[in-house]
């Protein structure tokens, strides 16, 4: 997914991001990860999702224990779909905007099918 998505950070880089504990600090990782991000790459349906990218990626790389298949199928692209339960960056907790809650999404085109917000501080 991240070549799909034009990213060339590293797994360590994106959680190095993903896990900051502060605003501060995630903002000067973000900045780094945006010079390793081809934006022109992404595809126009990753471009319309409720959640940014690079988050996803960090949770997924976080928590890949919360990986689930799924038999429900994409509607553009007719793939079978992942259900991950994301969680926002640290730093979103620590800021008191942290999100979390069910992301259906399609690892084939990128189309973020469905968040069910469950939980958020």
């Amino acid at each position: 997914m991240k070549e799909q998505l034009g990213i060339s950070a590293s797994k360590e880089e994106l959680l190095g991001y993903f896990t900051q504990p502060s605003y501060e600090e995630a903002r000067l990782a973000w900045k780094e990860l945006m010079g390793k991000w081809n934006q022109e790459k992404v595809p126009e349906v990753a471009k319309n999702g409720t959640i940014p990218w690079p988050d996803i990626l960090g949770s997924l790389y976080e928590h890949p224990e919360r990986i689930q298949t799924t038999e429900g199928c994409c509607s553009l692209c007719h793939n079978k779909l992942l259900i991950h339960d994301f969680r926002s960056p640290s730093w979103t907790w620590t800021s008191l905007c942290g999100r979390g809650g069910m992301l259906t999404f399609c690892p084939n085109c990128l189309h973020q099918e469905n968040f069910s917000l469950d939980i958020m501080n």
